[in-house]
């Protein structure tokens, strides 16, 4: 199938962006369904396989059973999301030996079975996205003491979701793969937005917020005013306000974590524990006062932002 095509860097056999996504792949539906459909967490368009009985429900390639993918690239890369339900996938490789070699690999196998045609292997992945990366040229090695040819078939089995399926030449990074290849999980949509410096006011008398409007009313009229006001009042309207940090917004974006096959799992930092809280500092009582210069009291003045009742 992709024997006579060209092979290096990525090559993306299936991709839930297309128009056509099964277009060289076979679909069955028992007992469960395959449809396309809206993820949450990535907020893009996904492929999901759901079926009671997983060997009932899958897609395959190529369409033809004689046919061969005929890709020789040894990674294999998938984006699949974890739904808490058994998952089965099977890939066909050829080897040195010209044998057909079967890795089947799914979540509820407890140990490595090894027999002369295939192999059965549990998966270790994570809830939620996952990037499984296979090296089959490594599995060949490791298991039949053969060196890997090609890649001829690719089986996926419910239960998940499956945003792309590509091979690459070697190992890729999140960051190196291009932009449409990579997946990004928004963690929580939730924004709390509160101005860098906003200010709190006080409850304070009718006179007291006719002085604050004066001395805030232009720059011309601020010498003036200025004077007519005592330290006292100008302490005292300075200390009846407080800072307030910025709340750190709760979106958070994150690389999809790598899954693997038969071995321990990437360990992923707990991204909800983020202490949407922020510290209230108070204006220190020794702050400068507007007597130590005119330049001075215009710059903090300049920098309050109050609003006041009508």
């Amino acid at each position: 199938m992709f024997r006579q095509t060209y092979q290096s860097g990525l090559l993306s056999i299936l991709s839930s962006q297309g128009s056509k996504p099964f277009q060289t792949w076979i679909c069955k539906a028992s007992n469960g369904y395959i449809k396309r459909i809206t993820d949450d967490d990535t907020n893009s368009l996904v492929l999901e396989l759901i079926s009671n009985n997983v060997s009932a429900t899958y897609v395959t390639c190529p369409c033809c059973p004689y046919d061969s993918l005929g890709i020789k690239m040894q990674y294999l890369n998938l984006y699949v999301k974890n739904l808490r339900r058994y998952f089965v996938m099977e890939i066909e490789v050829l080897d040195g030996k010209n044998m057909h070699r079967r890795f089947k690999i799914s979540t509820f196998a407890s140990k490595t079975k090894i027999g002369p045609f295939g192999t059965h292997s549990p998966l270790n992945w994570i809830e939620g996205w996952n990037r499984l990366t296979l090296n089959l040229e490594s599995f060949t090695k490791t298991v039949y003491g053969t060196n890997y040819v090609e890649c001829r078939r690719i089986t996926i089995h419910a239960n998940c979701r499956i945003r792309r399926v590509f091979f690459a030449d070697r190992e890729y990074k999140e960051e190196e793969l291009p932009l449409d290849y990579q997946i990004r999980c928004h963690i929580d949509k939730l924004k709390h937005s509160v101005p860098k410096q906003r200010m709190l006011p006080v409850n304070r008398s009718k006179n007291e917020r006719n002085q604050l409007k004066k001395l805030l009313a232009t720059p011309s009229n601020l010498a003036h005013v200025q004077n007519d006001l005592t330290d006292s009042n100008k302490d005292e309207v300075k200390n009846q306000f407080v800072n307030i940090e910025d709340i750190p917004s709760t979106e958070q974006i994150i690389n999809v974590p790598q899954g693997s096959m038969a071995s321990d799992v990437q360990k992923v930092e707990d991204l909800n524990d983020t202490d949407g809280n922020s510290d209230i500092e108070q204006i220190p009582p020794n702050q400068q006062t507007i007597q130590e210069g005119e330049e001075a009291n215009m710059n903090n003045l300049s920098n309050l932002n109050l609003d006041f009742e009508q």
